[in-house]
């Protein structure tokens, strides 16, 4: 069975990556790549653009990991990074 975003996996490499371990933030992207791709995507409706807007949502989230605390009581990198996107004015919708 997977293990869902935002459970104990992503706390364990967030505590990684805060120690040191730059690479475990990939755990991280792996666990929400899709997630906020699809999320981006319900956003501008083009592809290409939702995973950019994902790409940037995890270089924020790493950029500010260390504002993260311990006893907070989830991980919610979509509603903690991802938001609010907004698509260029040039976007196609279709």
């Amino acid at each position: 069975m997977s293990e869902r975003p935002g459970t104990d996996p992503d706390r364990a490499d967030v505590k990684a990556v805060l120690a040191g371990d730059a690479e475990a933030f990939g755990g991280i992207v792996q666990r929400w790549q899709a997630p906020l791709v699809t999320l981006a995507y319900r956003y501008c409706r083009n592809r290409g653009q939702a995973e950019e807007m994902a790409q940037e949502a995890f270089l924020r989230a790493y950029r500010f990991l260390n504002r993260w605390k311990e006893d907070a009581p989830s991980l919610d990198f979509p509603g903690s990074i991802a938001t609010p996107w907004s698509c260029s004015t040039s976007t196609t919708w279709t």
